[in-house]
C-alpha cells in the first residue's frame, strides 16, 4: 500500500489524471443530467423538497446508470500517454488492470485474507442497501398500481425523453391525488 503517498496535496497540476477524469465525466455525462434536472426544477416541474417528487427519481435511474456505465467503459478504454521522467505505466486502464504484464507492469492484485462471513459482516455494518427499484418498497407498490403492472414486469423507458415523460406523468398523478385528499 502507498500509505502517505495515496493522496497528493498541492496544486491541481499535481493531480492531472484525476482532473482529466472529472473533466471527461462532466463533458460526457454528468453536466447533461445536472442541467436537465436543474431545468425541471427551475421550471417548477420537480420539487426536490417534496418526498413524492424525489421518490419518482426511479424513472431516471436506469437511463442515468446506463449513461454513466457507457462513460466508464469509454474511460477505461482510453489510452494513458507515457510521461517523461515519471515511472507511471501508460496504456489502457482496462488492460493495465487485467493484463498489466503487457505494458511491462506487474499484477498488484492479491486475494483478501477474509472469509465470506467477514465480508458479509462489513457489508451489513457499513453499506447501505439500495432500494430495489430506486424508490421505497411502499412507493414501488403505489407505482405498480398506477401503471397496472408489477415493476418486475415493467419495461423502463429507453430514452431520457421517455424517462422524463414518465417522471412528470407520475408526479402529476401523485400531485392530483395528494391535493384531492
Amino acid at each position: 500500500m502507498s500509505g502517505l503517498r495515496s493522496f497528493l496535496y498541492g496544486r491541481s497540476v499535481a493531480n492531472q489524471r484525476i482532473e482529466a477524469f472529472w473533466s471527461y465525466l462532466q463533458r460526457l455525462c454528468s453536466r447533461f443530467w445536472i442541467n436537465h434536472l436543474k431545468d425541471l426544477q427551475d421550471r417548477g416541474l420537480v420539487d426536490t423538497s417534496n418526498d413524492v417528487h424525489v421518490e419518482c427519481r426511479f424513472c431516471l435511474t436506469d437511463i442515468i446508470q446506463r449513461d454513466f456505465s457507457r462513460m466508464a467503459r469509454m474511460w477505461n478504454q482510453h489510452r494513458i500517454r507515457s510521461q517523461t521522467n515519471l515511472e507511471i505505466p501508460c496504456g489502457k486502464p482496462d488492460i493495465l488492470y487485467f493484463l498489466p504484464e503487457i505494458y511491462g507492469s506487474r499484477n498488484y492484485k492479491f486475494p483478501l485474507q477474509f472469509s465470506d462471513d467477514d465480508i458479509e459482516e462489513v457489508k451489513r455494518d457499513y453499506c447501505d442497501v439500495l432500494p430495489e427499484y430506486g424508490c421505497s418498497p411502499v412507493f414501488a407498490g403505489g407505482i405498480s398500481e398506477i401503471i397496472g403492472n408489477n415493476l418486475d414486469n415493467y419495461t423502463m423507458p429507453n430514452t431520457f425523453e421517455e424517462s422524463t415523460q414518465l417522471l412528470l406523468y407520475l408526479i402529476d398523478i401523485f400531485d392530483e391525488n395528494f391535493v384531492a385528499l
